[in-house]
């Protein structure tokens, strides 16, 4: 066989498996290209429409213009809710959870419809709709009707400010005119008080001279009588210069009511003196933040009340205690009475009527006084607390006047009937104790009404001595002998 052809066959042999494997290859490049392919353009299928979902063609080519800068590791939508956090925060004023947004939204709607509601129950003017009405036009409308109340409320205060400086001077001049009147008064009364001694000096004289003085003393007895008369119109006059004083005054206070109401004038016999800094319920102990400094000492008793309510009107606390070591800043006390359904707490407040660390109370006691509460009147109740207000650094006055601080009341004095003339057979002495019985009742009456007029508060026993701590001791046998002494 000759060599050419067969070198020529196996050249064509080699060629065409070379061929073959070549169009094996590229069928398999192929089909895994087609694989790759379809696989691309559906993972490209799925992100498209997660974009759509997100944000469309359009608001996806101005993403930057709608949701504004962003650094590298952040997303627009990050720095979306970012945003959208930033204004819930500056909406609510609190920091806001994670949630979705949609649900950060209706939070923040639903406390908007809430807030508007409350704002139309206080401020029905406001224009508070909340499909058209926005957090910045609210607080705009509540801007200016704060401006409005502040030019109000100045212009209220000058008004108020003026009455008051009126009020002030007619109270200086009401002051002074009292005085003089008082002082007018009591001259008045002196002279009428001699001009009675002098007229009753005449007259027995007058019995003992013969005709011609007889005659003599009751010219000069009618003279006496003409100046008695016109010494008595001066001192009605006097008297009534003095009410129409006090009814200039009450108009005064009846205008400065006008503009703002006085204040309660019992709020003074209310405040707090102390309180509780520790309490020994077994040994039956309190110490209380006042000391020596604070002047102190043994035997001051305290009424305790609750430190988160006002002191009641009744003066009624929840315990009362008596000072017997004081310290510099604090005072040990020993527990007289106290509730064991309502127990003393640290922080309670103490506090008597009568003691005062900064100034010395005015009062005026009168009428009859039962402290023993045995439904017995005490014969020296009105001087033992009057005692009982000397020793614990109050004063003591016979009249209400502006300087008069508390009036203590007992009940009015008891007057029977004009005594007869056989009761007077029987008991000469009974008109001068019928004469005084009423000067009694007549004093208690012009004190129970003076400090009406002047507003100043006015106490019955019990609750005065509610007010001094003092309620526990004052039952208790001899509970003033040691005050009276």
């Amino acid at each position: 066989m000759a060599v050419g052809p067969r070198q020529q066959s196996n050249a064509m042999l080699y060629t065409m498996i070379t061929f073959v494997a070549l169009f094996i290859i590229a069928v398999t490049a192929a089909v895994i290209y087609y694989v790759k392919a379809e696989e691309y353009r559906t993972t490209a299928i799925g992100l498209q429409e997660q974009k759509d979902e997100l944000a469309t063609n359009r608001e996806w080519t101005q993403r930057v213009s709608l949701v504004g800068s962003k650094t590298k590791q952040e997303s627009y939508l990050g720095k979306m809710v970012d945003y959208l956090d930033q204004m819930m925060l500056l909406t609510l004023g609190v920091p806001v959870p994670e949630d979705q947004a949609e649900t950060k939204v209706i939070a923040a709607h639903t406390k908007y419809i809430d807030f508007l509601n409350d704002l139309k129950a206080v401020a029905s003017d406001i224009e508070a709709d909340p499909n058209d009405t926005g957090l910045l036009r609210v607080a705009t409308q509540l801007t200016n009707r704060l401006e409005n109340s502040k030019t109000a409320n100045a212009e209220l205060k000058k008004q108020l400010d003026d009455v008051q400086s009126s009020f002030d001077a007619t109270m200086e001049n009401w002051r002074e005119t009292e005085a003089a009147l008082l002082a007018e008064k009591d001259k008045i009364q002196n002279q009428y008080n001699q001009i009675q001694q002098d007229y009753a000096d005449l007259k027995a004289l007058l019995e003992k001279t013969t005709d011609k003085q007889v005659q003599t003393l009751r010219t000069e007895l009618d003279e006496q009588k003409s100046d008695y008369r016109t010494l008595n119109d001066l001192l009605l006059k006097t008297q009534a210069q003095l009410s129409q004083a006090e009814q200039r005054m009450q108009l005064a206070l009846q205008k400065v009511r006008e503009f703002e109401p006085l204040p309660d004038n019992e709020v003074a016999a209310y405040k707090s003196d102390g309180k509780i800094l520790l309490i020994d319920e077994q040994a039956g102990i309190v110490h209380i933040n006042l000391g020596s400094d604070d002047r102190v000492y043994p035997g001051l008793t305290f009424s305790i009340y609750d430190k988160s309510t006002p002191i009641p009107q009744n003066g009624v606390g929840k315990a009362q205690v008596e000072i017997f070591g004081v310290e510099k800043n604090f005072s040990s006390a020993r527990i007289i009475q106290s509730n064991k359904r309502n127990p003393m707490l640290l922080g309670d407040l103490a506090a008597n009527l009568i003691w005062d660390r900064d100034k010395d109370n005015m009062f005026v006691v009168a009428g009859q006084f039962d402290l023993n509460n045995d439904r017995v009147t005490d014969p020296y109740g009105k001087e033992s607390i009057e005692s009982l207000i000397r020793k614990w650094g109050g004063k003591v006055s016979d009249s209400v006047s502006v300087d008069t601080d508390f009036v203590v009341l007992g009940t009015a004095p008891q007057v029977g009937h004009k005594p007869t003339f056989e009761e007077l057979e029987i008991y000469p002495n009974a008109m001068k104790d019928w004469q005084t019985a009423m000067a009694g009742l007549n004093l208690y009456r012009e004190i129970e009404d003076r400090a009406k007029a002047l507003s100043i508060p006015i106490f019955n026993t019990q609750r005065f001595l509610y007010l001094i701590g003092y309620e526990s001791l004052a039952t208790r046998p001899g509970a003033f002998q040691a005050v009276n002494k």
